[in-house]
Parts: structure tokens; sequence; C-alpha cells
């Protein structure tokens, strides 16, 4: 039985205020043991219509393990050193008992998958997905703008985190742009990075997942990716030890939010994520999962005229996306016409009736 929302509301209210109440003070254990009873219903009822930080809003482990490995291996291509590393971080993460939360940075250049992962982490993590509270997005230019005063900055992401960590500390945090974040804001999260036994400020951030998204790094992978195949090395053998060295340097060194951080300094971020940049073969991976979710059907000459419509480099020997999938939106509009629109079952039925109808009338 679904009840009225103002039945619901009430309800809740009237449950919060017992919730609120001390036990003891209610005169005596019987009505203790009433209070507390009348806690954990709210508790319970609450998570019937407003998403809490347990199951099935907070998915197990076990789920996420299973469908961000059956997705990420589906719909990422050409990262295959970004896809292991970010299925064993997880797994090891969510599957045991940290002393931290698990702190990541993706480096690499536009449109090569780093805001996509991270965007799919969270669909399998919450099944809200990116519209779940325990999801965070903070985009540098939006909420550290530049000439901030860094101190009252670095005191209000202290605040933001604490806050939603004590909601739940299954949270995910994704800072966008790193790179434009004013240096020495991020140092604010120290507390909240470092290793830990028990609570801190009353809050437990071992169980949360943070990841940095940066453009830093781009013009060192792409080089080696470059010099790697011009020298006869396959793209997959390539490994994590080919970048982990120049990413933390370029980290540390090049101005960005993580410029000469604490974070780097006292070694809080656990992996430091390359994104390859992307062949024509793996922009017309996305192109075909666009028009797949865009509800056409596939035709591979427009697969190509799509790819053809972008630009590879470097200008002398073009092999890698100048923007990765970014543009495949914009470009796909020019030829949607030449695609052929997937009518679901359902519009088929009650498109055939119509007919009927009208040939009977």
């Amino acid at each position: 039985m679904r009840l009225p929302p103002d039945v619901v509301v009430v309800l809740l209210l009237i449950l919060e205020c017992c919730a609120a109440i001390e036990p003891l003070t209610m005169g005596g254990l019987a009505i203790g043991a009433l209070t507390s009873a009348g806690v954990a219903l709210y508790a319970n009822f609450k998570c019937k219509i407003l998403e809490c930080c347990a199951e099935p809003y907070v998915r197990s482990p076990e789920r996420v393990d299973r469908t961000l490995k059956s997705i990420l291996h589906s719909r990422v291509y050409g990262q295959h050193i970004a896809i292991d590393l970010v299925l064993s971080n997880v797994h090891n993460h969510l599957t045991t008992s940290p002393k931290k939360p698990l702190v990541m940075s993706f480096h690499g250049g536009t449109g090569v998958g780093k805001n996509y992962v991270a965007r799919l982490i969270a669909q399998m993590m919450f099944k809200k997905g990116t519209d779940s509270k325990f999801h965070h997005l903070l985009i540098s230019t939006l909420d550290f703008a530049s000439g901030a005063n860094v101190v009252a900055s670095r005191m209000h992401l202290q605040s933001l985190v604490k806050g939603n960590l004590s909601e739940c500390p299954r949270s995910l945090f994704i800072f966008d742009e790193v790179e434009k974040i004013p240096s020495g804001i991020l140092d604010g999260l120290q507390p909240f990075l470092d290793y830990h036994d028990s609570l801190i400020h009353g809050v437990d951030p071992r169980k949360a997942i943070f990841i940095f998204l940066s453009n830093t790094g781009r013009r060192q992978i792409d080089t080696i990716a470059y010099e790697a195949w011009e020298h006869g090395r396959s793209r997959e053998s390539l490994t994590i030890q080919d970048f982990q060295k120049t990413l933390q340097l370029s980290a540390f060194n090049e101005k960005s939010g993580l410029l000469l951080s604490d974070l780097i300094q006292e070694e809080l971020v656990d992996i430091y994520i390359p994104f390859l940049p992307l062949e024509r073969k793996h922009v017309e991976g996305c192109i075909r999962d666009y028009i797949t979710e865009s509800n056409y059907t596939i035709n591979e000459s427009v697969v190509e005229s799509i790819a053809d419509e972008l630009d590879y480099l470097p200008k002398e020997d073009p092999r890698f996306s100048a923007t990765g999938c970014k543009r495949i939106r914009e470009k796909f509009v020019g030829f949607k016409h030449k695609l052929q629109k997937i009518v679901p079952q359902d519009e088929k039925l009650q498109a055939k009736r119509s007919s009927e109808e009208e040939a009977e009338g």
C-alpha cells in the first residue's frame, strides 16, 4: 500500500522526534526500549522512501565488482591500463577494511575517457548513479573560483567533505579539471586522505573514494604512446611502469591544484592512471555506441564519415584523435538523417493498430 505524501511526511516527523529523545529521560528502561524501537522503525521506514547509505541505494561490493568490470570492458575503448588499474583498486578497496580512502588521479587529454570512467564508477556504486546524493562532482571553475581566498576555500572544502561523509562513509568525490583549481586548496583534504585507525573529526573517511581528473601529463602520455608505436611496440604492451614516475612528477610540478601539494609529498594519492590518446578505431567504437544510444541502427559508412570529420595528430603522421571521443555528438547531428531510427516494439504495434483502424474506417 502506498501512503499519501502528506501522511508520509507526518510519520517521518513523528518518528524523527521520537528518535531525538534520550531514552533514559523518558522515565525508565521500558520507555527507553520503546524509544530505541522507534529509532529503528524510523531508520527502516525512512530508507523505504528516501535514499539511505545502505543497500539497495549503495550497492554491495560484489555487485559493483561484477557490473563495473562488465561495463568498462564493453564501453571503454583503448584504455587497457586504466581499466585494469581502476578495477583492481576499486575491488581491493571495497572488499577489504581499508585504513584510508581510495585516491585515484586520472591523467590524459580531452575526450579520452577520464570523466566517462568516473561517471561509470558512480553509476555502478549507487542505485541512483550520478543523481545519488552520495556522489559529489566538484568542478574547478564552478566550485573553486580563480582568485578566491585559498584559506577560506580550504575550510569550505573540509566542511563539505566532513558533512557528506557524516551522511555516508561510502561516498564518492570527483574533482574535475584539477589543473584549474588554485594551488593549496586541495591540501584541505589531507586530514581525510591520510591513514587512520579510527574516526577523524567524528566521521569515517576510510571507505570513501576520491578521484582527481586532470589534463596534466597529457603531453608526456601522448609522447610515450607515439614513441612506442614508432618503435614497433604494440599499444597493449604499454604498462603503468611506463608512465607512473612521469605522471607523479607532472602532477607535482605542473600548474594545477596539486602543484607542490601535501597530498603528493605525503604520498596520499594511491595511483596515477594514464589515459592514452585514442586511435581512429577507438573513436569509431565510441561512434557506434553513440548511434546505438541515440536509438538508431548502426551504418558503417556513417561511422566512417563521422570519424573523417575529426582531427588527428601529429600533423606529419596523424594517428591519434586530437579530441578523443568528445566531438562525436556535434558531428553526429550532420549525419543523423542518413540513419534509420529504431522503433520500439510497442510503438510498432501501436502504429500497426492505427493503420488498421484507418483502413477499417
